[in-house]
Parts: structure tokens; sequence; C-alpha cells
């Protein structure tokens, strides 16, 4: 598609992106329903209440299970605050906004992760997502920095090395 006036400059056209298909339940087992609702949900809803003591919390958390019949959650054993998470109280506003976002009754399980556990498990909390991100971005940034074109002619004409590169300005 051509913008008129805009030469042959292509605008690429918008696609919708494909829908994921739903799991797939094992033979002779009760059909995995997915949830309509997600962890970032949850802890959207927890901030936007106040929850802050919790949300804090239960950014840590590691999603072990999620469906609406019950959400598995894990702190990893390092996490200083996970014996704080577990407790009654804070277990219970979790419970309260999940029940609300399901519009059932929903189990919620908090417990602290082993080292294996912690180190084996492919789930990570949206803190560690959120820092994973972070590193790749900075990572790419100094990749770009690395191979930009001025960089490498400074690098030519002047000698020497780079030693360090600020992505966070």
């Amino acid at each position: 598609m051509t913008v008129p006036g805009a030469g042959a400059a292509a605008v690429p056209e918008l696609v919708a992106p494909e829908p994921t298909p739903a799991p797939v339940a094992a033979a002779g087992s009760a059909p995995v329903v997915a949830p309509r609702y997600s962890w970032a949900a949850v802890l959207d809803t927890l901030e936007a209440r106040r929850k802050l003591s919790v949300f804090g919390n239960y950014q840590h958390a590691r999603v072990l299970a999620f469906s609406d019949a019950a959400v598995e959650l894990g702190f990893a054993p390092d996490y200083t605050l996970g014996e704080m998470a577990r407790a009654p109280e804070q277990v219970e506003v979790v419970r309260g906004v999940v029940r609300e976002l399901s519009g059932k009754p929903t189990t919620v399980t908090v417990r602290v992760l082993s080292e294996t556990e912690a180190s084996t498990l492919p789930a990570r909390s949206t803190v560690e997502e959120t820092r994973a991100r972070q590193d790749d971005e900075r990572r790419t940034r100094e990749a770009e920095a690395r191979e930009h074109p001025m960089t490498r002619l400074v690098l030519e004409t002047f000698g020497g090395a780079i030693k360090e590169i600020k992505t966070d300005v």
C-alpha cells in the first residue's frame, strides 16, 4: 500500500496476530481451561487498591500454576520477605483479588521454594522478568554503540578501545 504524495515509499499494513491455541489436555484428563485473567491483572488490582505491601511482596512471587481453580505461587529462598508474604493476612488479600477476578472461589497456595526448585524452575517473578528485559535492552544498546559507524571511525582514527558504555542516560 502506498500513501499519495509519498513517492514509492511503502507503508506496512497492520496484520492482526494469529490467536494462540488453547492448551490441549492429555488423553483421559480433564480439559485445561485458560483463566479469564492474568497474574499481571492480580498485581495491577493490588496496586490500584493501594495494597502496596502485598503488591510489593507478590511482585517477587513466581507463578508455578495458574488457573481459575488454583493459583500456586513460590518465593525464591533468598527473598527475605517470603515468610511475610506467606502470612495469612497477605494470602487472604491475594485470594480475595483472585476470587473477584475469576468470579469463583480459587485456591491460592504460597510457599518458599527450595534452592533446587528456585534454580531449575523456568518460572520467574515480575521483578526477575523486568530485570531480564532491562539486561537484554542494555546488552543490545551496548552492541549497537560498539557497531555504530561513528564509533568505528573514531576508534580507527584515534586508536584505543572502548572501556565502558553507559546506557542509563
